[in-house]
């Protein structure tokens, strides 16, 4: 814990480096500045920065370090602020991002801080909570009402993402094609971190070419399409906790894109076994690919 009184910047954090451009950004009438360490997230480093006036906290906030590229940082606070436009009460309320002054090679984030309970919340208000902002995310999409203007109807106007994994947001028009985009570039990912697998790389040309096709082309095919809607994108249980004080649930670490409304995923967190499990079985019952439906599809087949 650190404990001044008011010095420049640099000065004042400096043992939890903590650099002017930060302090820029929260800078308010206080006597003195309180900080501390909060845990690793395991690409930044948070901390809680506490400006008190009178022996009495004034503002607190939570502020995240990383030297991951400033697109994953900024990436976050324009994802939670489109959320937090749209459900307030359920969204960590973001701040400021920027790039360090002492360290160019590193940003951060700010948003508010809040005293959060570390346990599962209310599922009927968590499933109520998605719905509002998959509705309401989908109303302002359909109403322009988007800043900036959104260039296809899934995407992001930048990358954001899905913990260190930085996704494929350039827009498009079919849901079919920015899922496979995805998808190749976590296999890729995948073939990388772990090394290369024969059956991995055989699965893989099917569940592109044959699953997915199969799966995802048929919902915008003829008279169907899909609501644009903004997701999470890394919507898994550690980024949703409860507020102490409201007892609502709150999201953050978000990194957010226009998608299905139903692609709220937490990437590739399962052991490469697990993963070739379902994938066997996914080509093993689709072995024929969209081709195979595609003279009978209709939207009432």
């Amino acid at each position: 814990m650190l404990s001044t009184k008011p010095q420049p910047p640099l000065a004042l954090l400096g043992d939890v480096s903590v650099d002017e451009a930060i302090m820029k950004c929260i800078v308010g009438d206080w006597d003195r500045v309180q900080s501390t360490y909060i845990g690793d997230s395991g690409w930044s480093w948070p901390l809680r920065v506490s400006l008190v006036k009178d022996d009495s906290t004034t503002r607190r906030y939570f502020i995240a370090k990383g030297d991951l590229g400033m697109s994953m940082l900024r990436g976050e606070y324009e994802s939670m602020s489109l959320l937090y436009s749209i459900i307030p009460d359920n969204v960590v309320k973001p701040l400021a991002w920027g790039i360090c002054s002492s360290q160019p090679d590193h940003s951060f984030y700010i948003s508010s801080f809040y005293d959060l309970i570390n346990e599962q919340p209310d599922m009927q208000q968590f499933c109520t909570m998605v719905a509002r902002f998959h509705e309401g995310s989908s109303e302002l999409f359909e109403q322009a009402k988007i800043h900036p203007k959104p260039q296809g109807r899934f995407g992001f106007h930048l990358t954001t993402h899905m913990g260190a994994f930085p996704q494929d947001n350039d827009w498009c028009d079919s849901w079919e094609e920015i899922f496979a985009r995805g998808m190749r570039k976590i296999l890729d990912y995948e073939n990388d971190a772990q090394g290369s697998s024969m059956e991995l790389a055989s699965l893989a040309v099917n569940l592109l070419e044959k699953v997915i096709p199969r799966l995802l082309r048929p919902m915008e095919t003829h008279v169907r399409s899909l609501r644009s809607s903004l997701v999470h994108g890394d919507l898994q249980i550690r980024n949703v906790k409860k507020d102490k004080g409201t007892q609502k649930p709150l999201i953050f670490d978000a990194g957010s894109f226009w998608g299905h409304n139903e692609s709220h995923y937490s990437g590739n967190t399962e052991p490469r076994e697990l993963a070739l499990d379902d994938m066997r079985y996914l080509v093993e019952k689709y072995p024929c690919g969209y081709d195979y439906i595609a003279a009978s599809d209709s939207p009432t087949s």
